[in-house]
């Protein structure tokens, strides 16, 4: 799921042209956390307010199960998530291009 969501992310930047709004000095993209922090912030962009909740909601989850070693997502997060990880991703196929 984060990973899915950081590549619509970077599309989307693509997509409106920004995309050198999200490269460090040498060139690469930066870490999510600074990627979804200036998405949440451009108007170019210009997400829902839901989405912009939901980018930070799936950033912390998906640093939970990436990086802690004490958790594990389970089958029951999922299906919690599921309907707003679903318009996240809409929202993101559209803004990314992928969806017209």
């Amino acid at each position: 799921m984060r990973r899915l969501m950081e590549m619509l992310l970077i599309l989307a930047f693509k997509e409106y042209g920004i995309e050198g709004e999200i490269r460090g000095t040498d060139g690469n993209f930066l870490q999510l956390s600074d990627i979804v922090s200036k998405a949440i912030k451009n108007p170019t962009l210009g997400l829902s307010r839901n989405a912009k909740e939901y980018l930070e909601l799936f950033r912390e989850k998906g640093n939970l199960s990436a990086h802690n070693p004490f958790h594990n997502a389970v089958k029951k997060d999922l299906e919690i998530a599921q309907p707003k990880f679903r318009h996240l991703v809409e929202e993101l196929f559209y803004k990314s291009g992928i969806h017209k």
